[in-house]
């Protein structure tokens, strides 16, 4: 799938003291191709459009399969619409399938078609941010501070800030000067943003799921650690009197 771009996924965090425990806790959340393919009805919960209509968006062309940065580019367009997807739970995406073939069912009995209706093809453009995802997908292979196969998703975040910020103070918005206030004389501002699209949305949720967090905080002093350090205090101190 990543022709040869390797994205990071989270393994399942599992002590060997912990493995029973953990097992009955996680038996109904954990799946072992979690993040690596998509299910039966997630294009029910979240925007989908295919690899290659994406790269259509985003190239103007087809890729061309002999070309490196076409293939790096079609890796990360596989990775963020396969993380997009995850940002729901499989029991989620399954209920929600089953509940909609139910509808299907009854409406046909009646001799309807449905209220599922396309409204036509997608726009022509990248309307979801697929740009800026592609590139936090790939700016996450680079090597991290807490490893070196990648880097941190709070890391990779940061992306997205700094094109809200472009965005914020883009013509389309200066020349909107739409704001919401409160009773209280409060501002808000409306503006446009790829990053904030419902699909956007759904791939960070996703994304940050798979990467996961490591996390290393400084941590206090045990009691038994600070007692131990201060019987070896009171023992140099004695050795030297």
């Amino acid at each position: 799938m990543s022709d040869g771009v390797k994205f990071h996924i989270r393994s399942k965090p599992i002590e060997a003291e912990d493995e029973e425990r953990f097992d009955r806790a996680w038996s109904s959340q954990w799946e072992e191709n979690q993040y690596q393919t998509a299910r039966d009805g997630d294009h029910l919960l979240t925007l989908f459009e295919c690899d290659r209509c994406i790269f259509l968006k985003l190239k103007g062309r087809l890729p061309i399969l002999r070309d490196e940065s076409d293939k790096k580019l079609f890796a990360c367009i596989r990775r963020i619409n396969i993380d997009a997807f995850w940002s729901r739970s499989s029991s989620t995406v399954s209920n929600n399938l089953r509940n909609t073939k139910k509808i299907l069912k009854f409406y046909s009995q009646m001799g309807l078609k449905g209220p599922f209706r396309s409204n036509g093809p997608m726009p022509l453009f990248d309307h979801c941010g697929y740009e800026v995802a592609a590139t936090m997908v790939l700016y996450s292979t680079q090597s991290g501070k807490h490893s070196k196969d990648y880097l941190q998703f709070d890391t990779i975040r940061h992306l997205r800030s700094c094109f809200g910020n472009f965005e914020r103070i883009s013509s389309n918005n200066v020349r909107s000067g739409l704001t919401m206030s409160n009773q209280k004389g409060g501002y808000g501002e409306i503006h446009q943003s790829l990053t904030g699209s419902i699909w956007f949305r759904r791939f960070f949720s996703g994304c940050r799921s798979r990467m996961g967090q490591i996390h290393k905080p400084n941590l206090a002093l045990s009691t038994s650690l600070i007692i131990s350090l201060l019987r070896n205090v009171r023992r140099e101190v004695e050795r030297v009197d």
